[in-house]
């Protein structure tokens, strides 16, 4: 996205760089090796670009391995910004919540919240768009959490759902305490999700729900009308504290004066009294009317549902219902007809009968269906409540499947309702990971050995391929010391079974699987998987015989033709 490649990481001016790539090369307010990681030792500031030091950007890895068997250009392996999927949160830094961690251990908050018979979802306050309006029911965070509660109780009617809510206003700098100390359950309010967050706070975040950008609104009658207008000492710009927005803003502007509120809602009334020049926060979250003018975008800023580490099976739970609402809509599955679905879709059958098994808790099999019921799928949800302020068409919040429109791709995706049949059994993850690698000198990477593309075995037993340069840049970062030549040195390989390969992973015979595999609820929730985001988008397809007449499915599909699935 920076166009940091292997070639010039190590000689870049990082002053001269935008925010997030500063942090790439470990910087942090124009200091070297400042960027607070989150992570232990020996994990340096600017492990992002050791490993680009060691196997190069994404792209470069693709164009090595990949592009002479699938062109990337076209496909959704390109960017975001090119037309296709390739999208990560942002990187960036948290500070440490001074709020004690809850101590938890697998499934617990949903049995705490089940027998209090309540969910309480943090929300932001005097949100029209997302969350309340002077205490009342309203807004899409809002939907979300009606969509949680309608899985974990099934007695809730789409008219008594708000009886099982507890809406907790938040602001950006009290809601990662909220969430830490258990004051809420799961943090729904309009929050970015991002690597110190993620690490330094411990927390667990869905795919991003919402995707928006950082830009500025001023009084409509103001003669500041961009950021260049905005960069002069007499003018001040408002955040809330506690918020991304403030660090992101101070890099790009130099000498406008920056002032922490205590809230969104504060820095607009502070704009509107003259206090302040600008307002900054996502988009979105701005005043959408005819006081204030808005302008500038400097940095994307999805939304993403959060929750506490150490409690996969509840963060799961959420994952999936916010996945959920998006399946629906991709199979035009809706609030209407959702209970009274005929169809053959596999994810919709899925979705609608008792196929899936939640792992020992005793939400409906039917928990995303029941949750469409209530507030309709993501399309409907997001008609409600953000069309008429910020309609949806070729913006980043369609659909993946939308057409490619006006340089822009629907960056709206799920991961695949499908269940996995076999071990059954909940294996739940103990910390030290990271540790024990180290310790122990090497990092054992799982892989494909005999796939062109994404991993091969060369005569002196390293793995060539796109999934192995995965292993070397994780190894790099492990073991920041050891020259790229030899890096290597620092990874066991070990082939992987399509047909066991969960399995070792569960029981440790490898420390990571980088192995090109479809996420699904199943190996979510099944085997108590976690997942990195999608690093190669693909369908399955079918391979006949050149000339033969089985080149279709509809071909195929007749009775007494065999076919093999890998």
């Amino acid at each position: 996205m920076h166009n940091i490649t292997q070639a010039n990481v190590g000689s870049l001016d990082a002053t001269t760089l935008v925010f997030e790539a500063q942090n790439v090369l470990g910087y942090a307010n124009g200091t070297a090796n400042a960027f607070q990681t989150g992570f232990p030792d020996p994990i340096p500031a600017n492990y992002v670009a050791h490993a680009v030091s060691t196997v190069g950007n994404y792209g470069e890895l693709y164009q090595r391995h990949l592009e002479s068997i699938v062109p990337r250009a076209g496909t959704d392996n390109a960017l975001y910004t090119d037309g296709g999927l390739l999208y990560a949160e942002p990187l960036l830094s948290a500070t440490p919540s001074s709020a004690s961690l809850l101590n938890q251990t697998f499934g617990q908050t949903y049995w705490a919240v089940s027998a209090a018979g309540t969910l309480k979802c943090g929300v932001d306050p005097d949100d029209p768009i997302f969350g309340t309006v002077s205490g009342q029911a309203h807004g899409f965070s809002v939907d979300l959490c009606k969509a949680l509660a309608a899985a974990i109780f099934p007695q809730a009617t789409e008219a008594t759902i708000m009886s099982y809510i507890t809406l907790v206003p938040v602001t950006p700098a009290t809601r990662f305490d909220a969430i830490i100390s258990g004051s809420i359950d799961v943090l729904a309010s309009v929050t970015v999700p991002s690597e110190g967050r993620q690490v330094s706070l411990q927390m667990t975040y869905t795919r991003p729900y919402f995707f928006d950008v950082q830009a500025f609104a001023v009084l409509a009658n103001s003669t500041v009308t961009s950021l260049a207008e905005l960069d002069q000492p007499q003018y001040t710009f408002c955040t809330g504290v506690g918020s991304i927005a403030y660090a992101t803003a101070r890099a790009y502007l130099k000498n406008a004066v920056g002032i922490a509120t205590t809230s969104t809602s504060e820095a607009m009334t502070m704009v509107l009294n003259g206090t302040c020049t600008a307002v900054t926060s996502n988009k979105a979250t701005l005043p959408h009317d005819s006081r204030f003018n808005i302008f500038g975008s400097i940095d994307r800023a999805p939304a993403a549902m959060f929750t506490r580490n150490g409690d996969s099976q509840w963060s799961d739970l959420v994952k999936w219902v916010v996945d959920g609402l998006v399946i629906a809509e991709i199979n035009n599955v809706t609030k209407a007809n959702v209970m009274s679905y005929s169809g053959s879709a596999d994810e919709v059958v899925t979705m609608t009968s008792n196929l899936v098994v939640t792992n020992g808790l005793p939400v409906p099999s039917n928990f995303i269906a029941r949750a469409v019921s209530i507030v309709g799928n993501y399309g409907e949800v997001y008609a409600r409540n953000v069309e008429p302020v910020i309609p949806r068409a070729n913006t980043l919040n369609a659909l993946y499947t939308a057409p490619y429109s006006n340089g822009v791709r629907g960056q709206v995706f799920a991961d695949v309702l499908s269940w996995n049949l076999g071990t059954t059994t909940p294996v739940v993850a103990t910390g030290g990971r990271i540790g024990a690698v180290v310790s122990r000198g090497y990092v054992i990477c799982g892989t494909k050995q005999t796939v062109p593309g994404f991993g091969v075995v060369q005569p002196n037993g390293t793995v060539y391929g796109f999934d192995a340069d995965m292993c070397r840049a994780l190894a790099s970062v492990l073991f920041p010391s050891t020259p790229i030549g030899n890096i290597d040195s620092r990874i066991q390989w070990v082939g992987a079974p399509g047909s066991s390969r969960f399995d070792l992973l569960r029981n440790s015979t490898f420390d990571v699987l980088f192995y090109a595999s479809t996420i699904t609820i199943g190996r979510d929730v099944q085997y108590n998987l976690t997942f990195a985001q999608p690093v190669f988008n693909d369908g399955a397809a079918i391979l006949v015989n050149s000339g033969s007449p089985y080149n279709s499915t509809s071909a195929l599909n007749v009775a007494g033709v065999k076919y093999c699935v890998v």
